[in-house]
């Protein structure tokens, strides 16, 4: 549960978050979408009240370090493995 003040809190709307983090609008519904939100292992975190969308700041600065993270390739033995699976181990 998060414990901070809501002022101290900081809100951004989706234009906010456009101009910020250049997310565009149309990439923002579409990450909001249930389905993806279902689906995705890391969804864009959001509030919605009523008509409204709000991000919270250090909660959308954590996802972006989770997506990069997530998108960065691990060179495990796994990975590796399949870099070099046309390479004869003699030769690595």
């Amino acid at each position: 549960m998060n414990t901070q003040p809501i002022s101290a809190i900081s809100y951004l709307t989706p234009q906010d978050l456009e101009k910020r983090f250049n997310i565009s609008l149309s990439t923002q519904a579409l990450m909001r979408m249930k389905k993806r939100q279902e689906n995705d292992h890391n969804p864009l975190p959001f509030i919605k009240i009523g008509r409204k969308i709000f991000y919270i700041e250090n909660q959308i600065e954590a996802w972006m370090l989770a997506k990069q993270a997530e998108n960065s390739p691990c060179y495990t033995t796994e990975y590796v493995k399949k870099l070099y699976k046309n390479i004869p181990s003699k030769d690595i």
